[in-house]
């Protein structure tokens, strides 16, 4: 779009194997007249144009299907926005593949990870195990889809979206707590039941992780769903 400062306006690059790949950035900067669009990008050959359109490639590589790839058109939005960044430092506790923190750097932000395993959190661990322990499967009335990153197994739609219905002024924050866990719960229970019709019965179901050892609830309410397995 019009309006925008760009470092490099093309790169050259040299491919020679198949299945090569080369990494390239670039940095793009507002002025005072920047426009919204969509940020392309054409290829060029012997200067003859083969590509206008950019591409996106999904890899699914997992042990239990054939890899696969999904291609789709890849269509990013540029936007200028008027950001006000907080004085303060921000702390930060990562999750599994998030880029948040990457991110939030990147636009200026003070901003420090803090590591998970230096919180003091084992009163708070006990006192939520004691809330969940004396709650009653299903009591609060709320109906969860875990597919906040999309869905995996069994259906593997990777624009799947979560959903937590039937939410009230009376929902606490463990209601909606224990509603998350056991929907990821069930979701395991399908696929376990998925995978012993396949397998058979004399297969074991073996439950690992921190999440695991550091929840008696949870690892309650995993053998209730699943049955006998090892941990």
């Amino acid at each position: 779009p019009a309006g925008w400062e760009i470092d490099k306006n093309h790169v050259d690059i040299y491919l020679t194997e198949k299945g090569e790949t080369e990494n390239i950035e670039f940095q793009i900067r507002p002025t005072d007249n920047s426009k919204d669009g969509i940020l392309s990008l054409s290829i060029l050959s012997d200067d003859k144009l083969i590509a206008n359109e950019s591409l996106s490639i999904f890899n699914i590589d997992y042990d239990h299907i054939p890899k696969q790839y999904i291609v789709k058109p890849f269509l990013p939005k540029i936007k200028k926005l008027d950001l006000v960044l907080p004085r303060k430092k921000v702390g930060y506790i990562m999750g599994a593949g998030d880029l948040v923190y990457e991110n939030l750097k990147s636009i200026g932000v003070n901003i420090e990870l803090i590591d998970v395993n230096e919180i003091e959190n084992d009163d708070l661990n006990r006192e939520l195990e004691q809330l969940l322990l004396r709650s009653k499967p299903d009591g609060h009335g709320l109906t969860v889809l875990p597919f906040l990153a999309g869905e995996r197994a069994v259906g593997w739609a990777e624009n799947a979206t979560g959903t937590l219905s039937g939410i009230r002024l009376s929902t606490s924050q463990t209601d909606i707590y224990q509603a998350f866990l056991e929907s990821i719960a069930y979701r395991f229970g399908l696929v376990s039941r998925r995978l012993m019709t396949v397998l058979g019965d004399e297969c074991a179901v073996i439950a690992s992780g921190g999440a695991i050892k550091a929840s008696k609830y949870w690892l309650q309410m995993i053998s209730n769903v699943l049955g006998d397995f090892t941990c």
